[in-house]
């Protein structure tokens, strides 16, 4: 049988109808064989006392399942919630790690007054917002990578750093494909 938080179940159930039992066969052999002078108020008193025991047990058993059934309810409904968020942010993630793409490529191709212009164009927004709620949720290594991604985005939109002034001699390959991994990585992280 089940053990639930310090009692058995068997063990109530048991007990309840053993006091059902006795308290039954009571009130039979006072009702039957007049050994005891008894008069109806005190049949009535033991046969609504029995009944008040009886109603008390199941109704609190009852009542432990209906909150245990909510609480188990609201519990996965919590958790759908959760997956649906987190869902959610992986999705926007994932938009704006294409566009971050798309303005690798363009630069990779484009002329240095072009590239200079283009750093401008990414976009770090969601991962600002998200970055802490999904800590968690992601492992460690798809994390990490998803930082130094962002953070070259960030430093290329900056141009402050001196390796990101002349971006003739960047590799955007390695960008390129580092997002490209990314993209898969998190399309994974949905299913």
């Amino acid at each position: 049988m089940k053990k639930v938080k310090g009692f058995n179940i068997f063990g109530v159930v048991s007990m309840t109808l053993m006091t059902f039992v006795i308290g039954a066969t009571f009130t039979y052999y006072l009702s039957v064989k007049d050994v005891l002078p008894m008069d109806a108020t005190l049949y009535g008193s033991y046969i609504s006392g029995i009944g008040s025991f009886l109603g008390g047990v199941f109704g609190g058993i009852i009542a432990y399942f209906v909150a245990r059934t909510q609480f188990i309810i609201e519990k996965n409904k919590n958790e759908e919630l959760n997956k649906n968020s987190f869902n959610n942010a992986i999705k926007s993630l994932q938009i704006e790690i294409k566009h971050n793409l798309e303005v690798f490529k363009i630069i990779k191709d484009g002329n240095n007054t072009e590239k200079l212009a283009y750093c401008n164009a990414f976009e770090i927004n969601i991962w600002n917002e998200i970055r802490f709620n999904i800590v968690n949720e992601l492992n460690q290594d798809l994390y990490t990578l998803i930082g130094v991604h962002y953070k070259d985005c960030k430093d290329l939109k900056a141009g402050l750093l001196p390796d990101y002034k002349e971006l003739e001699k960047f590799n955007f390959n390695t960008r390129i494909k580092t997002a490209g991994k990314l993209l898969k990585d998190l399309e994974e992280q949905l299913k």
